[in-house]
């Protein structure tokens, strides 16, 4: 009989100890996981401010673009008249304002889709940007659900690890 209970005795300790094992490695893992997440969320957030830093540098550079395009624009059709009133030609008149009109019309058609592709990129971006928000917010939370669940896991001594799944 007193070999019976030292036997219960000896498993109750075995299992005490098996159990703080495994709530310890349950800790460990939990650890692990929030680390991991933490890491990759730095790394969603990081690309979201990187996506909207270039999201206004595109619009910034499409509004600049688009100012060049038109002061070229003025520039040419200076250069026209030049040459048409050194040609002898009426300038403002017929076709000379046409040839003018023209030049004014394509560079502002230019400018307005450089501002346009400006706009798409910028939504792009802004769109990537939220996006890289959301992911990390996403990983944020399944980062701790899955701390949560090792470390419930290791409460109730259902834990695998390397060590003991073998």
């Amino acid at each position: 009989m007193a070999v019976a209970t030292a036997v219960a005795i000896a498993s109750l300790a075995v299992g005490a100890y098996s159990a703080s094992q495994q709530q310890a490695a349950a800790k460990k893992q939990a650890k692990a996981q929030e680390h991991a997440a933490l890491a990759s969320a730095t790394e969603s957030y990081t690309n979201a401010a990187l996506a909207k830093i270039d999201a206004e540098r595109i619009e910034k550079s499409a509004g600049i673009e688009a100012d060049k395009i038109r002061e070229a624009a003025i520039q040419m059709r200076s250069q026209q008249e030049a040459v048409q009133g050194t040609s002898g030609a009426m300038v403002g008149t017929g076709s000379n304002l046409v040839m003018t009109e023209d030049t004014t019309k394509r560079a502002e058609a230019d400018a307005i889709a450089t501002v346009i592709e400006g706009i798409y990129g910028t939504v792009n971006k802004e769109s990537t940007a939220r996006y890289q928000q959301m992911a990390g917010q996403s990983t944020l939370l399944s980062g701790g659900l899955a701390a949560n669940a090792m470390l419930s896991a290791g409460r109730t001594g259902a834990v695998t690890t390397l060590a003991n799944s073998a």
